[in-house]
C-alpha cells in the first residue's frame, strides 16, 4: 500500500526554476548513468534556461514538499507524427529524490500532467521505460498508471 504525502505541491515550472530542474536532472543521471557521460551542472542549466525560455514544446513540472525543498521533476514534450491522430508528449525525465519514493508523488505527477495534457489537446503521453529486468518497479509503476508496452525505443549516437 501506498503511503500518499498529501503537503505536496506540483507546479509547472518556469526559466527561474531553472537551477532546481538541473539539479534534478544530474541527480537522475547519476543514478541512471550506466557507463554515460553526466554533463557538467552549467550545462544543463543553460540548456534549461533555453529550453523553457524558448522551447514552447518543452514542459516542466517541480514538486515540492512543505518545507519548499524540491522533491521531484517531471519534463514533456510535445511533439507529433503522422501516424498520431493529434499532438502528444513524450515524458523526458521523471525523477523523485529517493527518500520520498513509494510515497504516492509519482502517482501525483501523473495525475497532474494528465490534467496538463487534456488541457493542452495531447491524445496521449510516451515514455521510454527501462527493461524490465533492469527496474522492474518502475515499469511495475507505469503499468499501473495505465501505460501499456508499445515495444521498445532504440537509438544511435551521431
Amino acid at each position: 500500500m501506498v503511503k500518499t504525502m498529501t503537503a505536496i505541491k506540483i507546479y509547472k515550472a518556469k526559466s527561474s526554476d531553472a537551477e532546481d530542474i538541473s539539479d534534478c536532472v544530474i541527480a537522475l543521471l547519476k543514478e541512471l548513468s550506466m557507463g554515460l557521460t553526466i554533463p557538467e551542472p552549467n550545462k544543463v542549466r543553460e540548456k534549461c534556461i533555453n529550453m523553457l525560455g524558448q522551447d514552447k514544446a518543452f514542459h516542466a513540472f517541480l514538486a515540492k514538499n512543505k518545507v519548499g525543498e524540491i522533491i521531484g521533476l517531471l519534463t514533456l514534450h510535445e511533439t507529433d507524427a503522422l501516424f498520431a491522430s493529434s499532438p502528444f508528449a513524450e515524458i523526458m525525465e521523471f525523477y523523485v529524490v529517493p527518500n520520498y519514493r513509494s510515497k504516492g508523488i509519482g502517482q501525483k505527477f501523473i495525475r497532474k500532467i494528465e490534467e496538463y495534457a487534456k488541457e493542452m489537446n495531447w491524445s496521449s503521453l510516451t515514455l521510454n521505460a527501462p527493461p524490465l529486468n533492469i527496474s522492474p518497479a518502475t515499469v511495475r509503476f507505469y503499468e499501473r498508471e495505465g501505460f501499456i508496452h508499445k515495444g521498445p525505443y532504440m537509438g544511435k549516437k551521431l
